[in-house]
């Protein structure tokens, strides 16, 4: 049940990007303010660029075409905002993890909504905008994940089977089902909403401490062994997990998957985004140009570019799809024929 509900105008401050670091394939944009510790981003359909500054409790959009940063004061203070979902109107969705609000902010009117969550103790995170426009996130404490419908501006939890999962990283797949992990009981978990029932599938024996989930178009769900550095594939149907070792690192700490089915990995301590791509079976790494910059989350635009913020430089970086090509298979087999091979 929703305890209450808040309407608030944001206060609008704007910024141009005083600073654009171009590399051949990113692009990085420091933010106006030091500190701001930017997490959580998403892209909209139109292309703007969203995300929150942690440490100012600040939303915020990013213009790529003017360059420019529009910032939103959060109403309620040390919210502890840090995730980010868009719906399909447009609408930008946060958890506020410190004081259990789930809050609305309409572009078009600046102004947001927050509904207090049912139990105020539930940590809120990893939120999703289904197709439907129902929001889900996960209660990361206390073993929940809830739906929040915005028609009705009901609340429904449901109680994850195995406790202390420590569950993360929510994705949709075409089934309408959405899947995560369980970081500390190594788990990749389905849920099925029409249903409501969850389907828990051990990882493997040995903790992992999972991490990142994404569904491609074929249905395969993709997610990171952080302890053996593996990325891993499970096929739904076939019930079965292929696993690819990831060039030697200090740990993910984002994942998404493209249009191509792409996997892009986002490594922090360093400091480089990584693509696998499923045909090849392969990857590739590309250094931020700016060094400890700390990348934290990742976002994909419409284009298919891969936005990505900064935390240990106050910034935000866009890799450029385009200019990174495609990958390409490293084995080539040349053949020359004899001579006479048609004698």
């Amino acid at each position: 049940m929703m305890l209450g509900r808040r309407l608030f105008s944001f206060i609008l401050m704007l910024f141009m990007a005083g600073n654009a670091f171009a590399g051949d394939v990113i692009t990085e944009y420091k933010l106006p303010e030091k500190n701001a510790f930017p997490i959580g981003i998403r892209v909209a359909p139109d292309g703007s660029v969203w995300f929150i500054q942690f440490n100012r409790n600040i939303l915020t959009r990013f213009s790529p075409v003017s360059r420019e940063f529009y910032q939103f004061k959060i109403p309620t203070s040390k919210s502890g905002a840090s995730g980010l979902a868009i719906d399909s109107k447009g609408n930008v969705w946060f958890t506020q993890e410190d004081s259990g609000i789930l809050a609305k902010f309409n572009p078009q009117t600046e102004q947001t909504t927050e509904y207090l969550l049912p139990d105020r103790n539930t940590k809120p995170v990893s939120i999703l905008a289904t197709r439907d426009d129902k929001i889900w996130f996960l209660g990361w404490n206390d073993d929940t994940l809830v739906r929040f419908d915005p028609d009705s501006g009901k609340f429904k939890a449901f109680k994850i089977p195995t406790p202390l999962s420590n569950s993360y990283d929510l994705a949709e797949d075409s089934k309408g089902r959405l899947w995560f992990v369980e970081r500390a009981v190594n788990r990749l978990t389905f849920f099925n909403p029409e249903k409501e029932l969850f389907k828990e599938h051990l990882i493997a024996l040995r903790v992992q401490s999972p991490r990142g989930t994404g569904v491609d178009s074929k249905g395969n769900v993709w997610y990171v062994q952080l302890v053996d550095q593996k990325l891993s594939m499970y096929d739904p149907e076939k019930n079965k997990t292929s696993t690819f070792n990831i060039p030697k690192n200090k740990g993910t700490h984002a994942m998404l998957v493209d249009k191509k089915d792409n996997i892009w990995l986002i490594q922090r301590t360093d400091n480089r985004l990584v693509r696998f791509s499923p045909a090849v079976k392969g990857f590739q790494t590309f250094d931020i140009p700016t060094k400890n910059t700390l990348p934290a989350s990742a976002g994909l635009a419409p284009n298919g570019n891969i936005w990505f913020t900064q935390i240990g430089t106050s910034s935000i970086g866009v890799l450029n799809v385009k200019a990174a090509g495609e990958m390409a298979s490293k084995l080539r087999v040349r053949f020359k024929p004899p001579k006479d091979i048609f004698k």
